[in-house]
């Protein structure tokens, strides 16, 4: 199970040709795209890793569990953690839990070895060589996004393509709302029709003629009729996002009328919003607690958020390089 969802400059949509008025492909794969960035970011940033080894990057632990589900921690030499996607290779045990599993890098970088890193995330006994029995000792914990251990991409997609989609039913509603002008005129009075045009346009309040003018030019408006629904559709983008966040855990105003809300309403979308969170909190907590048994480390993890007891946003921490508003110089000075 796969899927390269790394920004890169390869994804990059690539724009319509000069000539092209316009490119509903290109809107359609640019609204898309837009949106599964802005998805993709709050799910990369929902947790916050603490004392991670150096040598290992919490980004790349956030990427693997949200796009492919799972992965491992491994030492690839003694004292040298990593972390990195794994596929089970043998039967999983009692508790649907893998046990041997192989470990390949996205870059492919184990590939100088010969074969895929091979570790085994359950201490138990195999048969040996010889027909006997051996224990074979745990070197591997399993680190999964959720509870249901399925990657969290397929969600993003889906959610993303919703969301895009209204996008584009919101520049249809408002593109409907023009009211072009139609100007018909015989082919010695195209130039006075574009004077005319541009001096409308211009919002001229006298337009100076000749007497031919009125039989050789005519100037219309041509009226859709059709509804403005625009307001409507994002009401409607604002639910489905609220609710791709609470599928995320992050905090959301379910309603849009969220002042109207009764305390009933809004603790229940809390408590999804919680459990939602919890269920992929707890299984990287797990593998904390194992990681740090095996490895002698003090990994923890924990959900990044601001806010604070009255649901205001804390950035009192914020600084740029050591920098506050305090020290910033004034360049007039």
């Amino acid at each position: 199970m796969s899927c390269n969802c790394d920004s890169s400059n390869q994804f990059a949509p690539q724009s319509p040709q000069p000539d092209a008025l316009w490119d509903a492909d290109w809107m359609n794969t640019l609204s898309y795209r837009a949106w599964r960035d802005t998805l993709m970011q709050l799910a990369l940033t929902r947790f916050e890793w603490v004392n991670v080894p150096r040598e290992i990057d919490p980004r790349y632990i956030e990427l693997t569990l949200v796009t492919q589900g799972w992965g491992a921690f491994f030492e690839v030499s003694p004292g040298v953690l990593a972390f990195c996607q794994a596929t089970q290779v043998d039967n999983l045990d009692m508790y649907f839990d893998p046990q041997a599993i192989e470990l390949i890098p996205g870059n492919g970088q184990c590939a100088a070895l010969g074969a895929p890193w091979r570790r085994e995330c359950k201490t138990r006994v195999v048969p040996d060589a010889s027909g006997g029995l051996e224990i074979v000792e745990q070197n591997a914990v399993a680190c999964f996004d959720n509870m249901y251990r399925t990657p969290l991409i397929y969600q993003i997609e889906l959610a993303a393509r919703r969301l895009a989609r209204i996008d584009r039913a919101v520049d249809v509603n408002v593109n409907a709302q023009l009211t072009p002008w139609v100007g018909v005129a015989k082919e010695e009075a195209k130039l006075d029709l574009e004077r005319y045009m541009n001096q409308v346009i211009g919002c001229e309040s006298v337009v100076l003629t000749d007497e031919g003018f009125a039989t050789d030019v005519t100037a219309t408006v041509l009226p859709t009729g059709a509804p403005f629904v625009a307001d409507s559709l994002l009401n409607v983008q604002d639910r489905r996002f609220n609710r791709v966040c609470t599928m995320l855990g992050v905090d959301n105003a379910f309603s849009q009328k969220k002042e109207r809300e009764v305390a009933g309403e809004m603790d229940a979308n809390d408590e999804q919003i919680y459990m939602m969170r919890e269920s992929s909190l707890r299984c990287r907590q797990k593998a904390c607690e194992e990681a740090n048994a095996l490895f002698h480390t003090n990994m923890q993890v924990r959900f990044a958020t601001r806010l604070t007891d009255d649901g205001q946003v804390d950035f009192s921490d914020e600084e740029v390089n050591g920098w506050n508003d305090s020290t910033i110089p004034d360049p007039d000075a």
